[in-house]
This record gives C-alpha cells, structure tokens and sequence, in this order.
C-alpha cells in the first residue's frame, strides 16, 4: 500500500500574468479584423496559449513510500522514479542556472521540470534521471533519505 510522505503543487501565476493581456488583444484583434485567415490564425494561437498555460503553469510533486513523481498540469507531462531504485548517495539539491528557462527543459543534466526559478532536486540512477525544481528540495531530499533508510532497515 502506498502512503504519500509529500505532496506539493507550485504554480507559476507569471505565465498567466503576461499570457491574459496577449489573449484579450488577440481576441479585440480577431473581433476587429475584416480578414477571416487573421481571425481564425488569431484564434487558434489563443487556444495554444490557454493549452499552454494549463499544462505548464502548474507543477506536482508527489512523494509516496513507493516513487516520487512530477507531474505538469494536466498530467500529460510525467516523470517518477521508484525509491527502489534509489541510493541516497544520488540525491542531490542544487541551484539549476537560469539559462535553463522554466517548463519542461532538456538540459546538460537531464530534462528539467519547473515552473519557477530556484532550487531543484536531481536524482541520477543507471538507468534514468529526476529532475525537477522545486522551492522545497532540501526537505524533499531529506524525507526520501529517511525513507531509503527505513526501508533498507526492513
């Protein structure tokens, strides 16, 4: 049976901030235009904004006795990894550069899950990486670490 340890959703409203001011041009623009091509193009781009926003705007993270998971939005985007196959020795905490950007990223280290600027927690096994920022990454580490030990003692 599964028991969660952790779970937590960041959200990043700044997407939001900068995308509903271009989606009421976009939607002023499509009322406006005497050209249906530039009503449809301006409609469909809005749409992908909105899709956007919903997938990437909001982070899941989810520590169960069992895994831990990252999930984007509407779940579509998903990484995890089972604590079995975890050594703590793996776990890491660090600051990712800024480079990197925010959303779902494909870095040096590996793909980066984040919604905000700051800390991540990365996780490196032999056969995949876990990537994912997050404002709480000591904390995470440290109740994974506890966990790991937990079970190695079972």
């Amino acid at each position: 049976m599964e028991t969660i340890l952790y779970k937590k959703t960041q959200f990043n409203i700044l997407i939001w901030v900068i995308s509903v001011p271009v989606c009421v041009v976009l939607v002023f623009l499509s009322l406006k235009a005497n050209d249906l091509s530039l009503s449809i193009f301006n409609l469909v781009f809005l749409g992908f904004l909105i899709v956007v926003n919903l997938i990437f705007s909001r982070l899941t993270i989810t520590l169960t006795n069992k895994k831990i998971e990252a999930t984007f939005g509407l779940r579509i985007f998903k990484q995890q990894m089972d604590l079995e196959s975890i050594k703590p020795e793996n776990i890491e905490v660090f600051k990712p550069s800024s480079w990197y950007g925010i959303g779902l990223r494909l870095t040096p280290k590996g793909k980066l899950f984040n919604v905000k600027f700051g800390k991540a927690i990365r996780i490196e096994t032999p056969d995949k990486t876990f990537f994912v920022g997050s404002d709480e990454a000591e904390h995470i580490k440290d109740l994974m670490i506890k966990e790991l030990r937990k079970s190695d003692l079972s």
